[in-house]
């Protein structure tokens, strides 16, 4: 028998292709199985995922156009994010513990709003980090030739938190 046959991770006539039984396989993407959840919080959608307007009513980029919510439940957030070369996060602070996995890409650059000195990342992809909180205002920018994607675990005090809060002032 294979292995695959004793996982249960063949066609069953119950369920068919990609499934076991009737419970619908995760999608791998690399080492990472995603499945995709219905979005719980629309609020969350609108702070992180359309355009934001100027003080004159005028429509502005939208900095986070490049992220996508994969799972959210409760006080748990899965986000995925790419940045092209040349592209830059807004300015930002990571008040919650954080998981990434790192997709692809090839160099980052971690700027500081208060003038420090700026931080090169190189990076290896499926490289895997657990990060801290810190209240620092920073921005990653993409100063490397690939497209730079990474999925992230967030561990919010709440369900409707920020997970990465805009800075806006200069």
């Amino acid at each position: 028998m294979s292995n695959a046959r004793q996982l249960g991770l063949t066609d069953s006539p119950r369920g068919g292709p990609g499934t076991v039984g009737r419970i619908p396989l995760p999608r791998v993407v690399g080492a990472i199985a995603i499945r995709r959840q219905p979005l719980r919080s629309a609020k969350l959608i609108a702070q992180h995922a359309f355009a934001s307007t100027g003080k004159d009513g005028e429509e502005l980029m939208n900095p986070w156009a490049n992220v996508e919510v994969l799972h959210h439940r409760e006080n748990y957030l899965v986000r995925r994010q790419r940045l092209a070369p040349g592209e830059a996060t807004p300015w930002h602070r990571d008040p919650f513990h954080r998981l990434t996995v790192v997709l692809s890409g090839d160099l980052l650059n971690i700027e500081f709003r208060d003038g420090g000195e700026t931080q090169p990342w190189n990076i290896t992809v499926g490289e895997v980090d657990w990060s801290e909180p810190t209240d620092r205002v920073h921005r990653a920018v993409n100063v490397g030739k690939e497209v730079f994607e990474e999925v992230v675990t967030f561990f919010l005090d709440r369900p409707d938190a920020a997970p990465q809060p805009e800075d806006d002032s200069n």
